[in-house]
């Protein structure tokens, strides 16, 4: 029976931008249905990303600033590429083409579709008929994976007779087929108003909930491999979006629970870093609907992201795991790195293909696709976010030192100047005659022990190499030490260099200053004691600070990543500086475990005890420091010097007096 809301015959003339958009998308539901395809890509996209992060310098420990343009310029030529592709492709389809421009009559009869055009006949039978869809502004007819007959909507009289048709042809499918067909798991519709999902049935059971959970999981890895998933197949709803919100809780857990035991406590403080995702998630995914001018899909979009987000995560969690088991649970630093930046890059693509998958246009769909992936990987790959929930008791036990020591509180507050006034009424006058050398060490970090063990080694070399038992400073930023050393701030390191600029020879005494701590790009030398808000140490600063105290002869060792920025405003003729790093590398070395940075065991440990020469020390120390550095993987770091003429006759008469004083002492 025909319906009575349509006519029986329509007659059109399918243009050729109509039936080029047609064929393309025929053509990229055919490729979906090649084997492996989507796993190939997958696995050259996770290469591709790998060699972006290699070539930019990630591996070398290289800054944020260096890689995040290379990644936004491969994601750009990509798009380029698909540009220009799909371009050349569009030619090609409007050439090839025998129903367009030509006048062309369907009629639908009891049986079927009949379908004429000059030259040319067909009857299509129901039973024939594979489905029926609406792509842009044509319906298309699908025989089969190969075959189909495009029918533009300017076919019929009014939407509601387009309507009435889908509707009467979707039914006399649906009755000539005994049995439906499941849909592919690969296939994809376009969204249209009617994939909207249904809202969930009242009274739904905890285990139908489960089962509509882990299909939308199941649904999540299709996501993250690219491949596009019909939109009435996720099942949407609020707690569903909560429950992948939540589920980026548990697989972080979970990982540390294997990984360390029962024996732990939970880290409550954590959550709100293990959840800063979510709304960067719920913004990209607001921003992308508006983009889109589909403001009915953004529930959808913001649970397909969650849902992608826990499928990245579950995949590098596993892979983590896989790989910490390999190497013993030392990860090569290059590979931490990189688990630490591709889950995020990949997160920004899949979701950036999944929104652009609701474009009907390739310019929308490519800006939705750059917007989502800016929004998405841009602040969580700068972000550094702590997802460690579960921490192992005995490890937590070993770690921490006694609360005594451990708090900074009140008595140690107020002891602070009486601890420096004490350090600088230590130091003496030297000998006259004789060159002294004055050593202040700062230790400019208070969460890494590295530092102390720095300042305390070194200011140990100096009291038995250099004759500086009584003209020696330590300030240290470390909880461990606040009851015997003053901290390290500006004002301490000001009222330091005053106090050894006042009571030594300063046409004859020399000062050793050196500075461990961690460096920025901008060549801030970290002075840091949290909670308290220390002023920041940089290089003019510090020269400042120099000049100020009227100390002439100058040695100024700054052991920090970017210390090379340093040499510039320091040097001049009574000066020698030395950094452990150029001004645009990283150095190496710094945790609590270790006793000396990669650059302090080269130069102090190793170099300065086979030698009186600080410059001598540095060419013996530099080729150690870069053999080091190759061997665990890291990128040069390349120490720098500067060496003043003054400055260096002055050492060279220090050097001839400290040999001598060995030769004597020999004797003896």
């Amino acid at each position: 029976m025909l319906r009575h809301d349509m006519g029986n015959t329509f007659d059109f003339i399918l243009t050729p931008e109509q039936f080029s958009k047609s064929v393309w998308h025929r053509h990229r539901q055919l490729l979906r249905t090649l084997p492996f395809r989507r796993t190939i890509y997958a696995v050259s996209l996770f290469g591709w990303l790998m060699l972006v992060i290699l070539f930019s310098g990630t591996f070398g420990s290289a800054p944020k600033a260096t890689y995040i343009p290379g990644v936004a310029v491969a994601v750009a030529m990509v798009l380029l590429i698909s540009f220009l592709r799909r371009r050349g492709l569009d030619r090609l389809y409007r050439r090839a083409n025998h129903l367009a421009g030509v006048p062309c009559r369907l009629i639908v009869e009891e049986t079927g579709l009949r379908h004429s055009s000059p030259g040319c006949e067909s009857m299509m039978l129901w039973s024939r008929i594979a489905s029926i869809e609406e792509v842009y502004d044509v319906l298309i007819l699908r025989l089969d994976d190969i075959y189909s007959l495009p029918i533009p909507v300017s076919a019929f009289a009014s939407k509601e007779e387009k309507e009435a048709f889908l509707s009467h042809v979707r039914g006399r499918i649906a009755s000539a087929v005994r049995e439906p067909l499941a849909p592919r798991p690969d296939s994809f519709i376009a969204p249209t108003e009617a994939n909207t999902p249904a809202p969930e049935a009242a009274g739904r059971s905890v285990l139908r909930n489960a089962a509509s959970f882990f299909a939308n999981l199941a649904n999540g890895f299709r996501l993250m491999f690219f491949r596009r998933v019909e939109a009435e197949r996720i099942d949407t709803a609020w707690w569903q979006v909560a429950a992948f919100a939540l589920a980026g809780l548990f697989v972080p857990f979970l990982y540390d629970l294997v990984s360390v035991g029962f024996n732990g406590y939970f880290e409550w403080w954590e959550i709100p870093s293990a959840l800063v995702h979510v709304p960067v998630i719920l913004f990209a995914a607001i921003a992308s609907a508006c983009v889109l001018d589909r403001s009915e899909k953004t529930l959808l979009l913001l649970q397909m992201f969650f849902m992608i987000a826990v499928a990245v995560d579950l995949a590098a969690y596993a892979s983590l795991f896989a790989a910490e088991t390999t190497f013993a649970h030392r990860l090569p630093r290059g590979l931490s790195r990189a688990y630490a930046i591709v889950p995020v890059l990949w997160l920004g693509i899949a979701c950036a293909r999944a929104a652009a998958n609701f474009s009907a246009s390739f310019i929308r769909g490519a800006v939705v696709s750059i917007a989502c992936f800016a929004l998405l990987a841009g602040p969580l790959v700068e972000i550094e976010q702590a997802r460690n929930l579960w921490q192992s008791s005995a490890q937590a036990e070993e770690a921490d030192p006694p609360v005594s020591r451990r708090d900074f509180g009140e008595d140690a507050l107020y002891n602070q100047p009486k601890l420096l006034d004490a350090e600088l009424a230590a130091v003496r006058t030297g000998r006259p005659g004789d060159v002294d050398v004055y050593f202040i060490g700062v230790a400019g970090y208070s969460n890494q022990d590295v530092f102390m063990k720095e300042v305390e080694a070194v200011s140990e070399i100096f009291r038995s190499r250099f004759g500086s038992t009584d003209k020696t400073i330590r300030l240290v930023n470390n909880r461990n030490s606040t009851d015997r050393l003053p901290i390290a701030t500006v004002t301490s390191l000001g009222a330091a260099l005053n106090r050894v600029g006042q009571i030594m020879d300063r046409d004859e005494d020399v000062l050793f200053l050196f500075l461990t701590s961690h460096g920025s790009e901008t060549h801030r030398f970290s002075l840091d004691f949290w909670p308290l808000k220390l002023k920041e140490l940089d290089p003019a600063k510090l020269r400042a600070l120099l000049d100020e105290s009227g100390v002439k002869n100058r040695v100024v060792v700054v052991s920090a990543c970017y210390s090379g920025g340093f040499i510039e405003p320091l040097k001049d003729e009574n000066t020698l500086v030395i950094t452990a790093s150029a001004a645009d590398k990283n150095s190496f070395g710094c945790s609590n475990e270790a006793e000396w940075t990669y650059f302090g065991k080269a130069y102090f440990d190793e170099a300065l005890r086979k030698t009186y020469s600080f410059a001598e020390a540095f060419e013996i120390a530099k080729p150690l420091i870069a053999e080091r550095e190759k061997k665990d993987g890291y990128k040069a770091s390349e120490p720098q010097i500067a060496l003043g003429e003054g400055i260096k006759r002055k050492l060279q008469v220090l050097e001839r007096q400290l040999a001598a004083g060995r030769a004597g002492r020999s004797q003896e």
